[in-house]
């Protein structure tokens, strides 16, 4: 696993995964080795976003769902926006720029991605412009992620915006396994996730502050300790879906089932790799 993907696979196991959270985790090696340059998410017969790689395997852009403005000057809705990726020497991701064609030059998101001497994420910094339509003007807002560890292990991840301080705490057992989250907001009460296992399955278990059971998801891995399903029930919501995931022969991930117990629909996404 690329290391600044470890932050991501833990909050992937406390929040539902998306198609290019997933798509993130694949290993550049396996890209490389496949020559692939792009790959393609295909729902329901139609591509939607994509993925672009360089000669190494690193994801050097991303598109995303935004509008643009057609040579008639209407506004057309489509994949139109990119992501921008830059890498150190090391191959450590350092940042992301996020262009919107309404906004060019100037960048709808920008992240900045610090490291330590052992190449663990220790900063990450957001600043997103908004367009305030009724006063015409720009407005920023910024963010900042810190992360703290114990040697290998993740301990603590600090949320600071203008607005917020949410701190985040991991605590592991003597097998060093994560086995709890807490989340402190502000100055209220923590939030506690218990993190339990049996056998290839990880259970999540939140609480809000009086103790009730909110939230619950598992995750099963396979052999080679990639994510094969995921479940969760958001009870706060009345929310429930299961997420199964397929790999091809290499290992790059090749499409996703969801099912949603609610509407009893699926739903099943692709990804082509050219």
């Amino acid at each position: 696993m690329k290391k600044n993907s470890i932050i991501a696979f833990i909050l992937i196991s406390i929040n539902f995964v998306s198609a290019q959270s997933m798509l993130d985790m694949n290993e550049p090696l396996a890209i490389k080795k496949a020559q692939i340059t792009r790959c393609t998410e295909v729902c329901n017969g139609e591509d939607l976003f994509k993925m672009y790689y360089d000669t190494n395997g690193f994801q050097i852009r991303n598109s995303f769902f935004c509008s643009k403005v057609d040579t008639n000057g209407n506004f057309v809705d489509g994949y139109y926006g990119n992501t921008y990726f830059k890498y150190d020497k090391i191959g450590n991701l350092i940042e992301k720029k996020f262009m919107d064609p309404l906004k060019d030059p100037i960048p709808l998101k920008t992240i900045n991605y610090f490291y330590n001497n052992e190449n663990q994420l220790i900063k990450k910094e957001v600043c997103q412009i908004f367009n305030k339509v009724l006063t015409n003007t720009i407005d920023t807002l910024k963010v900042v992620n810190q992360y703290f560890y114990s040697k290998t292990l993740l301990i603590k991840d600090l949320f600071i915006s203008s607005n917020d301080t949410v701190e985040t705490n991991y605590s592991y057992d003597n097998s060093n396994q994560l086995n709890l989250i807490t989340i402190k907001e502000n100055n209220n009460l923590p939030i506690k996730t218990n993190v339990f296992y049996s056998g290839d399955t990880t259970f999540h278990k939140k609480f809000d502050t009086d103790g009730n059971e909110i939230y619950i998801n598992y995750q099963i891995k396979d052999d080679k300790n990639k994510i094969k399903e995921l479940y969760v029930w958001d009870k706060l919501r009345n929310s429930r879906c299961k997420n199964t995931f397929y790999y091809n022969e290499i290992g790059l991930l090749s499409k996703i089932e969801e099912f949603n117990y609610n509407s009893t629909q699926l739903k099943y996404t692709t990804f082509k790799y050219e």
